[in-house]
């Protein structure tokens, strides 16, 4: 058991989803070292999000081209002198997963280190180095497992068995728009601070929304500035796409009766709020990135071979599906009909429908 105050550095770019995912680690290690400084270093948009997270002391924000940019495939030197300047490192955890983007990570220097190793030679860049598949198997364990288990590795403590927890959000101040008195949220961006990934994007959210409405729900979209260019939804629906930001939309799902949205940051964050949640899988694994030990959570996919593929996008072979099935198919065959009866049995009806 480690005694010492000791100070902790974790770094991961990441988009929401990927920042939810981390919340165990964090308080894994809280629970560990109460008395540690824990800094965590991201892209600069999910600072806000974390920032007053009670397990983390600091959080340190980069700009996307500092992370995804040019310096990246040259062992990105100057992100690695930063936290260099930042230390000295008792615990320094890295979970960038290009193995060229960490190449300066020795440059750093910590007593202890761990960060993902995919292939071999790994040019002994960490002192207990986390070895996993250059891409991971479709059954493959959480990505959340990941993380706990590289804290495993450097310090032989067991796991304490959190989950996602995105609860602080809902202490900060917000102005909410007038909501209503009982609703759904809907998610539909796939999008993260790298771009839209439409692979992921289930395509049928307006006929979802009319057989929702149909349901006697109330609905309230939600998503960045994409989304809104990309959806137009009705009057009667409350439309927030790109007109609040995360906090806020954080206030407003944990206000809502659920959300449903696709493989995304949105889903992980109403599930890190306590707040059932579902969502559209198919290139993706829920397995390796779906729902992290949380019972309000439904994951909607079509039991197809080629799924889930982790591929950006769909390239297997047409034949054996229906005549004019569209790509890609994991998505396009799950037809809004299909998840409304295990949508209805997951979320509870609203009230002022089941008084009528």
């Amino acid at each position: 058991m480690i005694k010492a105050i000791v100070r902790v550095g974790i770094y991961r770019a990441c988009g929401i989803g990927d920042a939810v995912q981390l919340t165990p680690l964090f308080q894994q290690i809280r629970a560990d070292l109460p008395d540690a400084e824990l800094v965590f270093f991201t892209s600069e948009n999910v600072v806000d999000l974390l920032r007053h997270h009670p397990a983390l002391d600091r959080v340190v924000g980069f700009a996307p081209a500092q992370t995804i940019g040019g310096a990246s495939r040259f062992g990105n030197l100057p992100l690695w002198h930063r936290i260099r300047r930042e230390g000295p490192w008792d615990f320094l955890l890295n979970f960038e997963p290009k193995f060229r983007a960490s190449l300066a990570f020795r440059w750093v220097g910590a007593r202890r280190s761990s960060g993902y190793v995919t292939r071999w030679p790994w040019l002994g860049l960490y002192s207990h180095p986390l070895f996993v598949p250059p891409l991971p198997a479709p059954d493959a364990p959480h990505v959340s497992t990941d993380y706990l288990r590289a804290w495993q590795n450097l310090t032989g403590n067991g796991d304490r068995n959190c989950g996602y927890n995105m609860q602080h959000l809902l202490q900060q101040p917000a102005t909410l728009p007038e909501l209503p008195e009982e609703f759904l949220c809907l998610a539909p961006g796939s999008g993260n601070f790298a771009g839209c990934i439409e692979a992921k994007r289930w395509p049928y959210w307006r006929e979802l929304a009319d057989l929702l409405r149909a349901e006697g729900w109330r609905l309230a979209w939600l998503g960045g500035s994409d989304d809104a260019r990309e959806y137009r939804p009705p009057p009667g629906d409350l439309n927030l796409l790109g007109r609040i930001d995360l906090v806020t939309a954080a206030h407003v799902i944990g206000r809502s009766a659920g959300l449903i949205g696709n493989d995304s940051g949105m889903f992980h964050l109403a599930i890190g709020l306590g707040v059932p949640a579902a969502a559209f899988y198919g290139p993706t694994s829920s397995t390796h990135v779906g729902p992290f030990r949380a019972s309000r959570s439904l994951v909607l996919k079509k039991d197809i071979p080629c799924a889930p593929c982790q591929e950006y996008s769909c390239r297997v072979p047409s034949s054996g599906f229906p005549s004019g099935a569209v790509r890609p198919f994991c998505m396009t065959l799950l037809r809004p009909e299909d998840v409304l009866p295990r949508l209805r049995s997951f979320f509870q009806e609203p009230k002022h429908t089941a008084q009528r």
